[in-house]
């Protein structure tokens, strides 16, 4: 294929002119006033003659394009009708899984930063062919993805995913819920994480000169400040919460956390593990033992509270005591 970016460009503009039904035949002085117009620079008609004949060539060097020209209609066109350069001849079943890879984004279409996604996937669908329908019933009734109880902090994110693509400090007010005060922040963007349709953003605050993590509906004003920074400390975000259950982790050495789960929990937590570490000790048919690598935060709390009664802490002895408090702390609101 050819290498120059401007020649693949043109290429992919004759083929939309050679694809486009209201416009047969296209002249040469045609196809080159369109190229001119999209690169805004001026294309003469021997060079769409040389993309013609390169594009007609055998693969690699062209696109082995069946392009013929009618001389009573003094013009080009495809010899093969639906034909495209842009053909990737994917399976059914490929095609298929782009449509739900469509349609699962497409839930987010009110979001800002996914603002021209229905368009860009029309656009794809128009020259890929793959017979994609948004707004069909079928999809939306019967086939039902997860979806957002509420799209509060989505608006941050294009500009929170630019400044960290910059490596941009950004400046917003975040609401504390636990202190109930609202405080400013000047921090350096370092991961964006989605949990349970809820987006989190892990930064750099200079005036602390550590990294926090900030729940993105909690955000009240944003804006990026153009001023570019680097992290000082080495960070690696496939590392970063490998001793987390959630978004929310501590520093030192993970605690080994030992439960017994109780009937049919101790199913359910063998086909869904709590942790990427879990390990499962010992099983019957009433309970299993396993055994986490994993920080005490507060979400695990709440995951381990989850179970209620079908959950028993054995070990650390500190996490067998504050979930004991939690639950007579639970109880005395039921007097």
């Amino acid at each position: 294929m050819p290498k120059n970016k401007s020649a693949v460009i043109r290429h992919r503009i004759i083929n939309n002119c050679l694809r486009d039904k209201r416009k047969k035949f296209p002249s040469l002085v045609y196809l080159a006033d369109e190229c001119s117009r999209v690169l805004d620079t001026e294309v003469s008609t021997s060079t769409i003659e040389k993309d013609i004949r390169l594009m007609k060539q055998d693969r690699p060097v062209g696109y082995a394009a069946p392009i013929i020209f009618n001389r009573a209609e003094n013009g080009y066109a495809y010899a093969e009708p639906g034909y495209s350069i842009d053909e990737v001849g994917l399976e059914p079943e490929e095609w298929e899984a782009i449509r739900y890879a469509a349609l699962l984004l497409f839930q987010y279409k009110e979001v800002p930063v996914f603002a021209n996604f229905k368009a860009a996937v029309e656009r794809i669908d128009a020259s890929l062919q793959i017979g994609l329908d948004l707004e069909d019933p079928f999809l939306s009734r019967k086939i039902q993805f997860e979806q957002p109880v509420s799209l509060a902090g989505y608006e941050w994110l294009g500009d929170i995913s630019g400044a960290l693509k910059a490596e941009e400090l950004i400046q917003f007010s975040y609401e504390n819920i636990y202190k109930n005060e609202i405080k400013s922040y000047t921090a350096l963007p370092v991961l964006l994480r989605e949990q349970k349709n809820r987006w989190y953003l892990l930064a750099w605050v200079e005036e602390r000169e550590q990294l926090l993590t900030f729940a993105l509906d909690r955000i009240r004003e944003l804006q990026r400040t153009g001023q570019r920074k680097k992290l000082k400390m080495k960070f690696d975000p496939d590392s970063f919460l490998r001793h987390a259950v959630g978004i929310i982790d501590n520093e030192g050495e993970p605690s080994r956390v030992r439960l017994r789960i109780k009937t049919p929990y101790h199913k359910l937590v063998a086909l869904d593990p709590l942790h990427h570490s879990q390990h499962i000790l010992e099983t019957n048919s009433k309970s299993c033992t396993l055994e986490l690598q994993v920080h005490i935060t507060h979400e695990l709390h709440q995951r381990l509270l989850s179970f209620g009664a079908y959950c028993v802490v054995l070990t650390p002895a500190s996490l067998k005591k504050e979930i004991k408090e939690q639950l007579a702390a639970a109880l005395k609101n039921y007097p």
